[in-house]
């Protein structure tokens, strides 16, 4: 199983590597660094988000897959790999080790915390095994002291999330083995606008899988099932949903649905500010973050 979280420092000639989300629950952040003035006194720049000072100036992307266990065929074994975009090319790099710096945790399908922190080298709860750092196991038949209901096991790495979802049957409350409980991850990378360098266009894949096996497929004609909306970083909404077929603020161009474009000089019409674009597909969410100035903005 694929999850793939938000990334949110990006360049404009540069690739955006990683998303998302829930950043949404999974929350995605990354280090300000090395901004350049623009031209123009009304104009946006693509900027990183101060939340996450860790990241010095990155970006992060988090990939899982899922295989059966050789030892045992009724676990999985959650492999987790990522990669680190960094300014000032943003040249996507594998991260080497990563299993030493995962944290786990345990929330709701609603965000409700369970365990904010499972420790590494233990089994929780019967069935997360967490005793090799470097091969986490799920044997979903074996939760105990857990209450019925759908539950996400968070794997974060500076910030960045993917989860495992799981769902804790109780005495009258069966799983159905053809459940549509499905998780989705999602990768976002942008380009250089090949008829405008000073546009990037926003290439968007993703990943689901589905109970009972969590077998991930690559999500097909994604394009035509993502929304779009604006928050400033604090999380205030500018725009709820943007039509698809238009340009919004004159810098976000969705005319083509399936090549969205941001073009960063040319925001108009929208207040000075740090703002996030959210893509969203069945609630998973990743961003692309922008700034725009005004006339003593330098």
């Amino acid at each position: 199983m694929m999850k793939k979280t938000l990334f949110s420092l990006v360049a404009l000639s540069a690739i955006f590597a990683g998303c998302g989300s829930d950043k949404s629950s999974d929350p995605l952040s990354s280090d300000l660094t090395g901004e350049s003035p623009l031209e123009h006194p009304q104009n946006a720049e693509a900027v990183g988000d101060e939340l996450d000072s860790r990241s010095d100036g990155c970006s992060v992307g988090l990939d899982m897959t899922t295989v059966v266990d050789p030892e045992d065929g009724r676990a999985v074994i959650l492999n987790i790999s990522g990669e680190k975009s960094c300014a000032p090319d943003y040249e996507a790099q594998p991260i080497a080790d990563i299993y030493g710096d995962l944290t786990y945790s345990i929330r709701t399908r609603s965000g409700e915390v369970v365990e904010e922190l499972l420790p590494v080298g233990s089994v929780h709860y019967g069935c997360i095994d967490l005793t090799n750092a470097s091969s986490p196991k799920f044997k979903v038949s074996d939760c105990t002291g857990i209450a019925p209901g759908t539950y996400r096991l968070y794997i974060t790495y500076e910030g960045t999330q993917t989860f495992y979802a799981f769902k804790v049957r109780g005495e009258i409350d069966e799983l159905d083995e053809h459940s549509d409980e499905c998780s989705v991850g999602l990768d976002m990378t942008t380009v250089v606008d090949p008829e405008d360098s000073r546009a990037v266009i926003l290439n968007i894949s993703g990943e689901k899988s589905c109970a009972p096996d969590y077998q991930a497929q690559p999500i097909a004609d994604i394009y035509g099932d993502l929304t779009y909306s604006i928050r400033t970083r604090s999380g205030e909404v500018v725009a709820e949903s943007l039509p698809v077929g238009s340009v919004h603020y004159g810098c976000i161009d969705l005319t083509d649905v399936s090549s969205p474009k941001f073009k960063v000089s040319d925001c108009t019409g929208i207040a000075p500010g740090t703002y996030r674009l959210y893509i969203t597909y069945e609630g998973k969410n990743m961003f692309y973050s922008f700034k725009v100035r005004g006339e003593t903005d330098e």
